[in-house]
């Protein structure tokens, strides 16, 4: 690096020091958004979404809402929901961006195009023109032939889209933008499968027109397109379904059905009649020879075959953050459920040890070729 020498001592030269306040301003920058994303966490604590609490979510899933609002500037206390152990950005979050572009000129109201939404405005207008010949009321007459219309247009908008039948809820909305002749329009439905979309299912209208909205904002607003890839490129969407692992280990806790549901200590205290083992004690368990080991003794020996794996391709045990060993656990449970070796796999796939993200995204989808054609599909909501 290039000096000057002067009197007082020695003095960066003009480019070098340039240089170094670049790199103090972007220490200064990250240093402050992970000041950011930590408040964050910790306001997560106190959230509460339907029966999913903050406080009893893992650190790594609290890790994971708040680099997703982080991604999508958005706040966890109003512009989220989870639902199904997932979480979902509401139609209020994106008709807020919609909101803020500088060229938008008007954010019209919805139009409900839902089958059963149309044969209500057609038995709502029989029943006024029955109303209206009764007591003589033109207006009321008018009325009626009013409803006949919006339902006519609205079944002309519906099959434009191709809108199915089974669909319960279905929206189509729009965005009138400065210098365009026309104006923008998209339409979405739910459940887009009844066996395979629960959310949708169980909240149809919320969820079509969240989809509705989503699907508008991402073809006009840039920023959220821009979101998006960060998101799917760091695999921040699939990583919530660790909230579903949280709620399995606080079940693995609990007595079974079939058994005591209590026990009591000396002062007559309840506790819970299934108390976890040490760790210890369970790695103790002697293994005859030809015989198969049991689970927490062959998951150890996994432990140790890739710990191993990890010192050949210099990659250490404290490099894997929370993110990525969620991914590697997912990986491997799915891996077993399909009855294959999981390092065989993706040595067989990559050709190497997974070690970011991306690698267990793409074994994911490999393993879902095996045996997994019929699965559920993405719904909206962090994966719109």
């Amino acid at each position: 690096m290039e000096q000057n020498q002067q009197a007082g001592g020695t003095a960066l030269a003009p480019a070098a020091q340039a240089e170094v306040e670049a790199i103090r301003r972007q220490g200064a920058t990250a240093v402050a958004v992970q000041k950011e994303r930590n408040q964050v966490m910790k306001a997560l604590r106190g959230q509460k979404w339907g029966s999913v609490r903050g406080d009893n979510m893992s650190d790594e899933t609290r890790w994971m809402i708040a680099r997703m609002c982080e991604l999508y500037d958005a706040d966890p206390a109003t512009d989220l929901d989870i639902l199904n152990d997932r979480a979902y950005l509401k139609a209020e979050f994106y008709q807020r961006k919609l909101n803020a572009l500088p060229n938008l000129v008007e954010l019209p109201a919805p139009i409900n195009i839902a089958a059963p939404y149309i044969k209500e405005l057609r038995e709502q207008a029989k029943r006024m023109l029955q109303d209206a010949k009764e007591f003589g009321d033109d207006d009321m007459r008018e009325d009626a032939l009013r409803l006949v219309r919006m339902a006519q247009h609205a079944d002309e908008r519906r099959a434009h889209y191709a809108v199915p039948d089974f669909a319960t809820a279905a929206y189509e909305v729009f965005a009138v933008l400065a210098g365009e002749s026309a104006v923008r329009a998209e339409c979405n439905f739910a459940p887009n499968d009844p066996s395979k979309d629960p959310v949708g299912k169980a909240r149809p209208g919320s969820t079509a027109l969240t989809r509705a909205y989503g699907r508008l904002a991402r073809k006009t607003v840039p920023s959220l397109r821009t979101a998006e890839s960060l998101a799917l490129k760091e695999g921040i969407e699939a990583e919530f379904r660790v909230i579903a692992s949280d709620q399995q280990a606080a079940r693995d806790v609990l007595p079974p059905q079939e058994g005591p549901q209590g026990l009591s200590i000396g002062a007559g205290e309840p506790r819970a009649a299934r108390v976890p083992e040490p760790v210890q004690q369970r790695e103790s368990i002697p293994v005859e020879a030809g015989t198969r080991p049991p689970a927490n003794q062959a998951r150890r020996a996994r432990q140790m075959r890739e710990e191993a794996e990890r010192d050949e391709y210099n990659l250490t045990v404290t490099q894997e953050d929370g993110p990525l060993r969620n991914a590697r656990l997912r990986f491997e449970h799915a891996a077993q459920e399909r009855g294959v070796d999981p390092m065989q796999f993706a040595h067989e796939h990559l050709g190497a040890v997974p070690d970011r993200l991306t690698d267990y995204a793409l074994l994911m989808g490999a393993l879902e070729k095996i045996g997994n054609e019929g699965g559920e599909p993405d719904t909206p909501g962090l994966g719109l």
